[in-house]
């Protein structure tokens, strides 16, 4: 289990922070692909927009929640997310975001 500081670190990580950059502007795409009906459609596209303003900046408030998400990890473990993990945990974090 990573400690608070070790995760503290992390969460300065460039290399974390370029990769959930990217995942943000996959979250954003995966939004505008959706059925119109699924549950606060509207919401969830106000934040894709916003999202797409600033990716780095969202990015930078996703990168807390990711890891604190993965909290029970290793660093190893967290360092070596797949880049299907770190979608997971964007796509399972937007609702705190909105």
């Amino acid at each position: 289990m990573a400690t608070y500081a070790e995760l503290f670190t992390l969460s300065q990580s460039m290399a974390l922070i370029q990769r959930l950059t990217v995942a943000v502007a996959v979250e954003a795409e995966n939004i505008r692909g959706e059925d119109p009906a699924t549950p606060y459609h509207d919401t969830r596209v106000a934040w894709a927009k916003v999202a797409l303003q600033n990716p780095d900046g969202m990015a930078r408030q996703l990168v807390l929640c990711s890891l604190a998400q993965n909290k029970d990890a290793t660093v190893a473990v967290i360092e070596a997310a797949t880049d299907a993990a770190l979608q997971a945990a964007v796509s399972a974090a937007i609702p705190l975001l909105m």
